[in-house]
């Protein structure tokens, strides 16, 4: 039994750290992307950029992130067949992401300025149809060989998007149009070799079959609550693009370096996941954990606001004068590191109480309240509106989150209490 828990605690341990090398990985291409695209495409065509993928945000939550969590679900923890679950899947994403592509495109070339219509339906295209397939294949086969060939996965994406920008700009070719089409040809080649991967693991073909609506519904519990926090998180920026162009490029590379803080904390809540999950009588005070966790991202965070006020200026100096307004966007925005990432842990507090509707309840009215607050403030305010609502809405999710965990813990105690009075 000890070289049991040993050996769990070394496992734990290893995840903990590729889950930390995934969000340096990340870092280090959310850096580079901002410096080279801000400084070759100009704030205009970088909040161009920025718009695109916040605008299919909420969608590629319904066919990337939501169905390989019930990829996963259904292979670890219902034991279907794995390779049915693929076909099933790989059906569906490529069916709907056929749909949701069309109509992306489609608002993306007639409404989003100074982005070529080229650029932008291969952007789109590649996301939702090249790259849903590949996560379909990397959720199969982690469930085969586990967390580390995911964050593996993901890590050689990475890598090969910030390559490409790197090979382009040296080369004298970044640009939109450019950068898609190497972006693209290189996910399909990936896309393809894990597929390859994928038939030799499993012995057989893998080609989409048909799907039901169980199979929608079940990636849907998952993905209904990613794309309220999607519709959070960026259609400010989304709405801010429609009006206020020159606004909107900066206010996106704001916030992208403000999301460079939130990476710490995104890493915390993914290598204590599993310690939320964990329900046995003696390991289910959420509250209490919650706490714990978020202690240490409070301190973390007061440092990283005071960083974000004191080297806000540094950024028009590297990029130049039309980037001297992100100086107080930075500023404005740094509170949403501690607001969204300590926010994290009471959600996961509800997940280990088995609370999953109440969490995407919450999530979902957050979401629809700060949509609201974008569409009235940004047309009059722009990108204080942006920051504004953004403030207001991650405080209310803050303020929900906390409050609906210690009630949920408390009526979890209450059961608890009387189940052993009965026992009694």
């Amino acid at each position: 039994m000890t070289r049991i828990r040993q050996a769990l605690r070394s496992k734990t341990a290893g995840d903990s750290a590729w889950a930390l090398g995934d969000q340096a990985s990340g870092f280090i291409s959310l850096a580079v992307s901002a410096y080279l695209l801000t400084d070759r495409l100009g704030e205009i065509g970088y909040g161009a950029f920025a718009a695109v993928y916040n605008l299919i945000g909420p969608g590629l939550a319904f066919i990337q992130s939501g169905v390989m969590l019930a990829i996963l679900d259904r292979i670890v923890r219902e034991k279907q067949d794995p390779r049915r679950v693929a076909g099933v899947y790989l059906g569906y994403v490529w069916s709907v992401g056929a749909v949701l592509a069309a109509v992306f495109s489609l608002y993306a070339v007639r409404y989003i300025d100074d982005m070529p219509a080229t650029a932008a339906t291969l952007f789109i295209t590649t996301e939702f149809l090249v790259t849903a397939g590949m996560w379909v294949t990397t959720a199969v086969i982690q469930a085969a060989k586990g967390y580390r060939f995911a964050v593996r996965t993901r890590m050689i994406v990475t890598a090969t998007r910030t390559s490409l920008m790197i090979g382009l700009a040296v080369a004298g070719k970044l640009n939109l149009t450019w950068f898609a089409i190497t972006q693209t040809s290189a996910f399909v080649v990936l896309t393809v070799l894990l597929m390859g991967y994928h038939q030799r693991l499993y012995g057989q073909r893998f080609r989409p079959t048909r799907f039901g609506r169980s199979d929608v519904a079940d990636s849907s519990v998952y993905a209904v609550g990613l794309s309220a926090m999607s519709v959070q998180t960026s259609y400010d920026q989304v709405i801010m693009q429609g009006k206020y162009e020159a606004d909107a490029g900066r206010y996106a590379l704001a916030f992208r370096i403000v999301s460079l803080g939130l990476m710490p904390l995104q890493a915390i809540a993914a290598a204590t996941h599993m310690d939320f999950l964990s329900v046995d009588d003696d390991h289910n005070d959420q509250v209490h954990k919650a706490r714990k966790f978020a202690t240490v991202g409070l301190a973390y965070s007061v440092v990283f606001i005071a960083a974000v006020w004191i080297a806000a200026p540094i950024v028009p100096r590297i990029l130049g004068e039309e980037y001297e307004g992100s100086v107080a966007m930075m500023r404005w925005l740094a509170p949403l590191v501690p607001l969204r990432g300590i926010g994290a842990f009471p959600m996961n507090g509800l997940l280990g109480l088995g609370r999953n509707r109440l969490r995407t309840q919450i999530l979902v009215g957050t979401a629809v309240f700060s949509l609201a607050l974008y569409l009235v403030l940004i047309p009059h305010l722009s990108w204080k509106g942006g920051v504004i609502g953004s403030l207001v809405s991650e405080a209310l999710l803050f303020v929900v989150a906390w409050v609906a965990l210690i009630r949920c813990q408390a009526s979890h105690q209450r059961e608890r209490e009387l189940a052993s009075a009965g026992a009694v």
